[in-house]
């Protein structure tokens, strides 16, 4: 991996202190260093049993550890999905379906809910049970800074018909009730709700055990016909925006995270730091009668730490207020 891709790592003390206070960012060492579950995994001949049982009873460790932090949940959906019933999944199968397409804002669970409700479909006895979102891919849509919240004047992402489908935007598929469309499309008012065809939809590797779309499932899109704004002093890319985001993605790991950064066009313009700034300077205010919460400051180093690696040249010329 190119060294321009790679996240700095953080001081121990401050990695310490980053996995006590958001353990998902944990979770991603832990399964690379832990062998496949069993008694498959290969031995050199020529170590003693008792390394061998050293290694058994470290690697029996850190299983443990993982399968603990698989079930809180800040860990990222893509891993948590194994562990869901079989049961459930047919159950989750069978049912009609609509889907929202988050890439901004929504990704963020918290911001989502703050919307929606914290119920979306489930045919489980309880109808209580939360569904998951799904990280997936659309082709041929390409997500840049370019739209005007005239709310709060500041400018947020969207997306727009690209050309070329090898252009991909990468989000995640939220199942919703049709009640609750009426509550997205409010909330996404200034953009157009487009119906994306599944083929151009693909899912993260990772994401629910054989799930897939049915042709007569709907996925919607909120998007914008063309480019036709750019970030300018006035109206700023708040950086409480971009940690909304950021910390929502870093809930289906850090690779998508990565991947948000990535597939966004626009990082140069005009980006401002409003963290610790007040309405109305700081945009993005968490609601927290509706759920939402400020993020530990752990979570926002790692979020910096993130940006400075993939877009350091725009990281470098952010504007502190």
């Amino acid at each position: 991996m190119p060294a321009s891709m790679m996240l700095v790592a953080p001081s121990s003390a401050a990695l310490r202190s980053l996995t006590l206070s958001d353990p998902r960012l944990l979770l991603p060492l832990v399964l690379a260093t832990a062998p496949p579950s069993g008694h498959d995994h290969p031995q050199s001949h020529c170590v003693s049993s008792d390394l061998a049982a050293d290694s058994e009873r470290k690697a029996s460790d850190r299983r443990q550890v993982a399968q603990l932090l698989l079930q809180m949940s800040v860990v990222p959906l893509s891993l948590r999905s194994s562990t869901q019933q079989p049961q459930q999944q047919e159950q989750y199968e069978r049912q009609p379906r609509i889907f929202v397409f988050a890439y901004g804002s929504l990704i963020n669970s918290q911001s989502l809910h703050r919307t929606i409700g914290t119920i979306l479909p489930s045919h489980t006895a309880s109808k209580q049970q939360r569904l998951s979102a799904i990280p997936a891919l659309i082709h041929g849509y390409t997500r840049s800074w370019s739209y005007k919240c005239n709310r709060k004047s500041y400018t947020a992402v969207s997306v727009t018909p690209s050309i070329s489908r090898a252009s991909r935007v990468n989000g995640v598929l939220v199942p919703i009730l049709s009640e609750q469309l009426s509550l997205l499309d409010s909330r996404e008012c200034g953009y157009n709700r487009t119906q994306v065809s599944l083929a151009d939809v693909s899912l993260y590797s990772s994401t629910f055990d054989n799930f897939s779309l049915h042709p007569s499932d709907i996925v919607f899109m909120y998007t914008e016909p063309v480019v036709a704004h750019k970030a300018c002093p006035m109206v700023p890319i708040p950086q409480s925006y971009v940690d909304c985001i950021a910390v929502g993605a870093l809930e289906y790991g850090v690779e998508f995270a990565r991947d948000f950064v990535a597939l966004t066009a626009g990082w140069a313009s005009h980006w401002v730091n409003d963290r610790r700034a007040v309405a109305p300077v700081r945009r993005y205010v968490p609601d927290m009668k509706a759920g939402e919460t400020e993020a530990p400051a752990a979570t926002l180093f790692a979020v910096d730490a993130m940006l400075k690696s993939l877009v350091p040249h725009a990281f470098s010329a952010r504007v502190e207020l």
